[in-house]
């Protein structure tokens, strides 16, 4: 992980504007929308500090290590969103998309996929996800509070 990702992150915890998406009202009984993510990183320092973030924002974050495990959890369901590297074992972030989103019970289910490798960007568009570059934590960061504000 690059130090200059870990500090963007940090910044994060600055941007007030963020955190009124972290949970969303409930006119009919005044009770706040949890919403749950799934992230799925490879890299356990990452992975911990993410989730970290995350949970400071209000969100209840589960994690994986690789893209398979990221399948299983969803096979059992209850997520608002997956956030998932590209870069795995076992199964990378593209692929574990693809199978997403041509499953019937997850195929709504928005889905960031989180790399440095700027060249998937248009395959991960095309196959229904959302590219975030790994250097821009604060477009992460928003991308993430504007999928499940629109997800109310």
């Amino acid at each position: 992980m690059k130090i200059s990702t870990l500090l963007k992150i940090i910044h994060m915890e600055t941007k007030p504007e963020l955190k009124k998406y972290s949970k969303v009202e409930n006119p009919e009984n005044k009770e706040k929308k949890v919403f749950k993510i799934l992230l799925a990183e490879d890299h356990k320092h990452l992975r911990e500090s993410l989730k970290f973030f995350l949970e400071d924002e209000g969100y209840v974050v589960e994690t994986v290590g690789n893209g398979q495990l990221l399948l299983d959890k969803l096979a059992v369901g209850g997520y608002d969103l997956v956030i998932t590297d590209q870069n795995m074992p076992v199964l990378e972030g593209l692929e574990a998309l693809k199978k997403i989103k041509t499953t019937e019970e997850t195929k709504n289910l928005p889905v960031i996929v989180f790399s440095s490798d700027e060249r998937i960007q248009t395959v991960v568009e095309k196959s229904g996800g959302i590219f975030c570059d790994k250097g821009d934590s604060e477009r992460l960061f928003t991308t993430i509070a504007k999928l499940l504000e629109n997800a109310k």
